[in-house]
């Protein structure tokens, strides 16, 4: 199992809930095993999930990823554009790399990368 690999299936313990409440200290040991993997410091959850998630994408852009979601499920990019609640054009602006990907944008890569 890659290091990737081995990062992507501990955070996904972590941010699926997979960990009981009385478990803290094991999701306490996996975060702090994650940053070391990563080269990361986690600030709080949001952090921890935003660079989590950049590093899990980093070996393709994220904008790439989504151009191939797209692809994947035949939509056009006024379809896809809806489904993330904007335009046609701005996806297309995301899906260039010119525009950040919204929120929706960046959970629908992750969720399908998962």
């Amino acid at each position: 199992m890659s290091d990737k690999d081995e990062a992507r299936r501990l955070y996904r313990l972590v941010a699926n809930g997979c960990l009981p409440d009385e478990m803290i200290q094991d999701r306490v040991l996996i975060v702090e095993k994650l940053e070391q993997m990563t080269g990361h410091s986690f600030k709080d959850t949001a952090d921890f999930i935003q660079k989590m998630d950049d590093y899990l994408l980093s070996d393709e852009t994220a904008a790439d990823k989504l151009k191939k979601i797209r692809a994947d499920k035949g939509w056009s990019l006024v379809r896809m554009g809806a489904f993330l609640g904007v335009s046609g054009q701005f996806c297309h602006q995301m899906e260039a790399g010119l525009k950040p990907l919204n929120n929706q944008a960046h959970s629908l890569i992750v969720s399908t990368k998962a």
